[in-house]
């Protein structure tokens, strides 16, 4: 196929007759020019491919171009590209869309001025060689690479993961969407442009969490979890991956093997040293919640169901938590706020186990969207990061905002309720000892009241404050949903 520059008709008043006049356009169909200020024509985008170590200023058209794109945004790019009965014999122009999979492996790093960092908010440009291969379709769901696997073009990009710098000369498998630079004579692309990689980490290949490698497996970019760590006791952004992580539970194994166990006080200790990790942990539940799902919403729809559950759970620390406040708008920073025995988790699951669903239908009924449910449960999921939230608890502690960690949950089973399992016990006894007569029921009776007193009161001093990391649900704490930058 061959592309034609679209026309522009002009028209022009000659006296009485009316001319019209077609001029070339720089924007095509498969062309992102448009979107790129400054980058009217084809030939604007060719210095970006000559680089120079020690030339920052030089370089300052290159790190136009990436702020351009990252600005445009990935959406958009990809909105213009090619398809594949285009793409056959097709000579590739410079501000061509293009999408591309394969193995990228780190050359160099490109300085830019210090007004241009200030303004651009990229601190340098980086140049990957790229081999193009392809990749399972499930993990970058974009109709694969544009180009035929085992061509080599060189990738610029201002994207810098900490990750990555480890072993400079590890090649990381990737997807990217960008656009094309220059091409050689032949019309084949030798250097292309993208604001970000999407990075699924072979299984050989080093990554910060052992969970990274199954999220990859199950169509999760990475890249996205890098950024994560750093938002750690932060409200959910929309720019997170927390729908990604959501929609990957969905596609895991049912045999799966058991999550990494930890208990809420590892979490809590080194939170950014398990997001993304694979975990088991044990809680109990509190309050239920159904989210629904806006699917209008590109991220929330990728999810493919209409809800999500949010649960609010307590995990057993032992001995007690001192939790520092964060600082507020206002620069103050409140009185830190003490925890003991317990500690708020939160959960997201796509569906419900049988045994869990049953107790909130019959506890709230069936189109309840809130239910109140203590269940002890033994749950396997990616551990997400700690977020921040409002609560009554913290407010009138005269703290901050609550922060505590965050799991998606693939997998989840109802334990038996120890209290439970103490009352069968003791209804076993008596039954038994209700044989031996009258009097051994008594002085049995008079001993099993003592002792659920006593567990009684255990249980009470253990969750006397239950509510402590429940929010009212006109607070903003719940539902769980991202949210824009604040």
């Amino acid at each position: 196929m061959v592309v034609v520059p679209s026309l522009k008709i002009v028209v022009v008043v000659i006296g009485l007759g009316v001319l019209q006049i077609a001029i070339p356009q720089a924007a095509w169909s498969g062309s992102v020019l448009e979107l790129l200020n400054g980058f009217a024509e084809p030939a604007d985008l060719l210095p970006a491919a000559d680089l120079d170590k020690r030339d920052a200023e030089k370089n300052g058209i290159a790190g136009r171009v990436l702020f351009q794109l990252q600005r445009a945004g990935t959406p958009a790019v990809r909105s213009r590209r090619f398809s594949a009965s285009e793409i056959k014999g097709y000579r590739w122009q410079p501000g061509d869309a293009i999408v591309l999979t394969g193995e990228a492996t780190l050359q160099d790093r490109y300085p830019l001025s210090e007004t241009l960092r200030d303004v651009l908010g990229i601190s340098g440009i980086s140049r990957y060689d790229l081999r193009v291969e392809s990749i399972p379709a499930g993990q970058f769901p974009e109709g694969g690479s544009d180009l035929k696997a085992g061509r080599e073009v060189q990738v610029l990009t201002n994207q810098m993961l900490r990750s990555w710098l480890q072993d400079a000369k590890i090649p990381h498998r990737v997807g990217l969407t960008g656009i094309v630079i220059a091409t050689d004579s032949a019309g084949q692309p030798t250097v292309v442009a993208t604001s970000a990689f999407e990075w699924f980490p072979l299984e050989n290949e080093p990554v910060p969490v052992a969970g990274w490698h199954r999220l990859a497996a199950l169509g999760v970019d990475c890249s996205l979890l890098e950024p994560l760590r750093r938002n750690d006791k932060q409200p959910l952004q929309a720019e997170e991956p927390f729908y990604q992580l959501l929609a990957a539970t969905a596609r895991q194994d049912a045999d799966v093997a058991a999550g990494k166990s930890v208990k809420p006080i590892d979490l809590l200790r080194d939170s950014s040293g398990y997001v993304g990790e694979w975990i088991r942990l044990k809680v109990e539940t509190v309050r239920v919640t159904k989210i629904f799902l806006d699917n209008k919403n590109p991220q929330e729809a990728a999810v493919g169901t209409d809800h999500y559950w949010q649960i609010d759970a307590i995990g057993k620390v032992d001995g007690k938590v001192l939790v520092e406040s964060l600082p507020q708008e206002d620069g103050t920073i409140p009185p830190p706020i003490e925890f003991s025995g317990r500690y708020p988790v939160s959960l997201v699951v796509l569906e419900l186990p049988p045994e869990l669903h049953k107790e909130v239908d019959q506890t709230a009924g069936q189109e309840a969207t809130v239910a109140m449910v203590r269940r002890q449960v033994l749950l396997d999921g990616f551990y997400y990061r700690q977020w921040s939230y409002d609560t009554e608890f913290m407010r009138s502690r005269g703290g901050g905002q609550q922060f505590g960690p965050l799991v998606i949950v693939s997998k989840m089973k109802v334990l038996d309720s120890p209290l439970a399992n103490q009352g069968r016990s003791w209804q076993g006894i008596v039954a038994g000892c209700f044989l031996l007569g009258l009097a051994a029921i008594i002085a049995i009776t008079w001993w099993t009241a003592r002792k659920d007193r006593e567990i009684a009161r255990q249980r009470h001093l253990e969750y006397q404050d239950l509510d402590f990391n429940l929010a009212s649900p006109d607070e903003k704490s719940g539902p769980m949903r991202p949210s824009g930058p604040t």
